[in-house]
């Protein structure tokens, strides 16, 4: 029964509640600014949050897993992401009265106290360090793919200067178009692979399932659904918020049938050959290395964008209430904000240089940070806030959402650990 993930569907009071309590969200005021923010929009907001660097890999996880199971996986992925987001922000109206709440590391703070909180704080800093990564690791690799006489590190530390300048941006403000001018250019580089595909020769043999590598795949499906912790700027943003619910839905229908469509589509040209860099499946040629070139351009640009979320999350906690001012803040408080990004960034820098394996990566990822972001804290936080309501069977079904959690945790990284032991390159 999932009747206590619905009971506030039809409160307007929880929804009134909500509306009337205003403080700054999990990515900040700031980062939340370029947002579309009619109720009408919101599917838009949705579905571009979705649409991030996951979706570059999701014909590799196909390849992984093979047609059948990776649709099956995709849905699993999804249905199971879309039931913790309910989870959450059904939570958060519970609790409108209480404005700390208006945040994944405050609701989760709020109900589960602090040690749930560093859990969560820990997993939305391994999250959005994730992303930033991938981005470096996307754009090295496809620089190296055009110009093989550079290494791929050699890329990354090509790229540091210009990362680390951006890096420094706290107000994206003036920035935010551009995450508009990724999505499209995702969308040309996405449109030109599957052209490029269908001209060419078959890539090899296609498979209907491979059990083996269904952890691989699992890692990368959950990290596609990389918006779960930057919903709730999304939600807090909209007038009528009880229509979320019925949103999220549609939104996720549609997500599915594009991330199927295109991960089936692509795996169904390059089969074996698939490239867990999408972009890598395209000829040489001009106009390919353009596209190549403006996706990685438009990725690096939309570093200070991924970066921010994360870094306003540690700003509150090490720097504290100063960071959130909106008024100019003191030389101080700028240093130490500047001194959380610079390490954000090194970080990032650090791990692409040393594991620039695309594919294992959002593996690792997905299969660790976001099934705590999506899965298993949800599922507790929803446990603790309707703890009284909640039936025999529902509370069975909140336990196995995080027995299941924890279990794809271990599995999806001793699987990526243990292929990278063997020496085997994920990404061929």
């Amino acid at each position: 029964s999932t009747s206590s993930l619905s009971m506030d569907r039809t409160d307007p009071n929880a929804s009134a509640a909500a509306a009337r309590h205003e403080t700054r969200p999990l990515m900040g005021r700031e980062a939340t600014d370029f947002l579309l923010t009619g109720d009408r929009s919101t599917s838009i907001n949705l579905l571009k949050s979705f649409l991030g660097a996951g979706l570059l890999a999701l014909p590799y996880a196909f390849r992984e897993s093979g047609i059948l199971l990776g649709f099956i996986t995709l849905a699993l992925a999804s249905t199971l992401s879309s039931y913790g987001i309910k989870m959450l922000v059904f939570s958060k109206m519970y609790l409108s009265d209480r404005p700390e709440v208006r945040s994944y590391t405050g609701i989760v703070r709020e109900v589960l106290g602090v040690r749930g909180y560093y859990v969560s704080l820990f997993a939305i800093t391994l999250a959005q360090i994730g992303t930033t990564t991938s981005y470096v690791i996307f754009a090295s690799k496809t620089l190296h793919n055009i110009a093989s006489g550079v290494s791929q590190p050699i890329w990354v530390l090509i790229l540091s200067p210009i990362l680390y300048a951006m890096s420094t941006i706290k107000n994206i403000k003036n920035i935010a178009p551009i995450s508009l001018f990724g999505l499209v250019m995702t969308g040309i580089a996405v449109l030109s692979v599957l052209i490029d595909g269908y001209a060419s020769e078959s890539g090899g043999s296609l498979h209907v399932a491979r059990l083996e590598n269904f952890p691989i795949s699992f890692g990368i499906m959950m990290f596609s659904m990389e918006a779960i912790s930057g919903i709730f700027p999304i939600h807090n943003e909209m007038v009528e918020k009880h229509r979320f619910p019925d949103i999220l839905d549609r939104c996720f229908v549609i997500l599915i049938t594009v991330l199927s469509t295109l991960g089936i589509s692509v795996y169904a040209f390059f089969g074996d050959n698939t490239k867990s860099v999408v972009t890598l499946n395209l000829r040489s040629g001009f106009v390919p290395d353009m596209v190549k070139i403006l996706l990685a351009g438009s990725l690096i640009a939309s570093f200070p964008i991924q970066l921010i979320a994360g870094a306003q999350v540690l700003d509150r906690h090490f720097v504290g209430s100063s960071a959130q001012d909106n008024s100019e803040k003191d030389h101080k408080t700028n240093m130490q904000m500047n001194v959380i990004r610079i390490a954000l960034t090194t970080v990032a820098i650090s791990i692409a240089i040393g594991f620039p394996h695309f594919g294992s990566f959002l593996s690792l990822i997905g299969g660790v940070a976001f099934v705590i972001l999506g899965l298993i804290v949800p599922a507790m936080v929803h446990y603790k806030t309707f703890s009284r309501n909640l039936s025999k069977p529902q509370r069975w079904n909140h336990t196995m959402m995080i027995g299941f959690g924890l279990i794809a945790m271990v599995v999806v990284t001793s699987s990526n650990v243990s292929r990278l032991a063997r020496g085997e390159n994920p990404d061929d």
